[in-house]
């Protein structure tokens, strides 16, 4: 007599098998997630809230100038999830160094020095669309890029001027402390950078110099130097946490 099939699957082996599956399902919806819903869920990581509308606005605007790139070369990223880390949330993380300074205001005016394919200025734009963004590069090619990829995406409060940090004072009188954060984005020593804007920035107003996870002390202290004939006062070094990226440093002065 032939005796019945056995299944020996214990328990165990059952809930382990569940929760396997489990593990799965989560990965999976995980890789499925919109690249709108995944620049949302990332930014809340560090403290910024973005809608859907302006998660989407981001997203078209990166798309616009990744197509651009390809016949004017404003950065080496070609990836478009890299660049959503690299570009968009690393422009949003001024938002969090902005709160942590300055928690109950919004900035009015802001410039962004250097701005190379508009980052951060255009994050910072849709982030905060009550404000006025002016964004500024020596390259005229890249302002080009930057005015196209605005039209493209409809963005209304960000203007374009090619011209280099240091002649924009000369260039545009009227710039003169006018601005309530000028943010300086992995474009020039800090010592160059706070000569260059510290002009430019409003009594009250703040400076914020993005650089890597570990600024020389050397370069730190040749910008601190400058302060007492700059005019600048509070310094401060804070850190920000980006998910998929190191740690940067950000250095922010205010202006007496």
């Amino acid at each position: 007599m032939t005796s019945p099939l056995y299944c020996a699957c214990p328990t165990s082996g059952l809930q382990a098998l569940s929760g396997f599956h489990k593990v799965n399902q989560t990965m999976n919806d995980l890789s499925q997630i919109s690249p709108e819903h995944r620049l949302i869920e990332e930014a809340n990581t560090f403290g910024v809230s973005l809608t859907e509308p302006q998660a989407i606005q981001m997203l078209v605007y990166l798309k616009a100038v990744l197509a651009e790139n390809q016949f004017i070369n404003v950065t080496s990223i070609r990836d478009f999830d890299q660049a959503l880390t690299h570009h968009l949330l690393d422009s949003l993380s001024v938002v969090q160094v902005w709160r942590e300074i300055s928690p109950e205001t919004v900035p009015n005016r802001i410039l962004d020095l250097g701005t190379g394919g508009g980052f951060p200025a255009i994050p910072l734009a849709i982030a905060w669309p009550e404000s006025s963004v002016t964004a500024i590069d020596g390259t005229g090619k890249k302002i080009a890029l930057v005015q196209r990829c605005l039209e493209a995406t409809g963005i209304t409060n960000v203007e374009t001027i090619q011209a280099r940090g240091a002649d924009l004072p000369r260039q545009e009188p009227k710039r003169r402390k006018t601005f309530d954060l000028a943010v300086a984005r992995a474009v020039g020593t800090a010592e160059k950078l706070v000569r260059e804007v510290a002009g430019l920035v409003k009594s009250g107003g703040k400076i914020f110099l993005m650089k890597g996870p570990e600024p020389p002390d050397a370069e730190i202290l040749a910008a601190r130097k400058l302060m007492g004939a700059l005019g600048l006062e509070n310094y401060r070094l804070v850190h920000t946490q980006v998910p998929g990226l190191e740690r940067r440093s950000v250095l922010t002065f205010t202006k007496k």
